[in-house]
């Protein structure tokens, strides 16, 4: 079967092999030839959007000849051209960390002859604020994008008890330590715990609270007096 020979289309249907000869016979009669020397150098046109192709195909009950839709020379190229590796969380947060830090660096540049007599001098204490920077860009970023740890820290974070009564539902913020306890100084000195380690402890806390008396119904885990997560009975 001659499967080369195009049947009466309608213009929306790209012709893959049509077009292709098309442009071949377009830029040898333009653009190039042996004895053209005067002619400008041969240049490429590659075909984009979605090309079909009029051809025979072998299926599963047997062969047939239809319009398949064939990848234009453009995604071909960029396919052959891209390399395209999967880029992990871990990864991800600390190319955002070392981009913020290029950021800071524009804001404060490094010392130099240009803007300080003795730069030398000031190098070791521009590296020190560059990396207490970095430390606090990471943290920031951990914080955004990474949602499956909680910062602790011993002056920042709380762990609420929400309590019932008869009339009203409040917050127990200043709940005494006899009670409650100090649940959070067991993580003192990490910046940051596995979210199910602080939900186990708000377990815990909300069961106490309970013993005590109150009518707990309730926890929330504060950061900053910012509520990141809030446990129901």
């Amino acid at each position: 079967m001659n499967n080369t020979s195009q049947p009466n289309t309608t213009d929306w249907v790209v012709i893959y092999r049509k077009q292709k000869q098309d442009r071949i016979n377009y830029l040898n009669s333009h653009y190039s030839g042996l004895y053209k020397n005067n002619r400008k150098k041969s240049w490429y046109m590659m075909t984009t959007g979605k090309c079909f192709n009029y051809e025979e195909r072998k299926k599963s009950w047997g062969n047939i000849v239809d319009y398949f839709q064939v990848p234009s020379e453009t995604a071909v190229f960029n396919k052959k051209n891209t390399v395209i590796k999967k880029m992990g969380h871990a990864d991800f947060m600390e190319r955002m960390s070392q981009y913020k830090l290029r950021k800071w660096c524009i804001k404060n540049p490094e010392p130099n002859y240009s803007q300080d007599l003795f730069p030398e001098e000031y190098r070791k204490a521009y590296e020190d604020a560059k990396n207490k920077a970095l430390e606090r860009i990471r943290d920031i970023v951990v914080l955004i994008y990474d949602k499956t740890v909680l910062p602790v820290e011993k002056n920042n974070c709380k762990l609420i008890p929400i309590i019932q009564t008869k009339t009203n539902i409040y917050t127990y913020p200043n709940m005494d330590p006899f009670i409650i306890g100090y649940p959070l100084c067991k993580y003192s000195g990490q910046k940051f715990v596995k979210k199910e380690k602080i939900i186990e402890l708000a377990k815990n806390t909300m069961k106490k609270v309970k013993k005590s008396g109150y009518n707990c119904i309730g926890i929330q885990y504060q950061y900053n007096s910012k509520k990141l997560f809030e446990l129901a009975a």
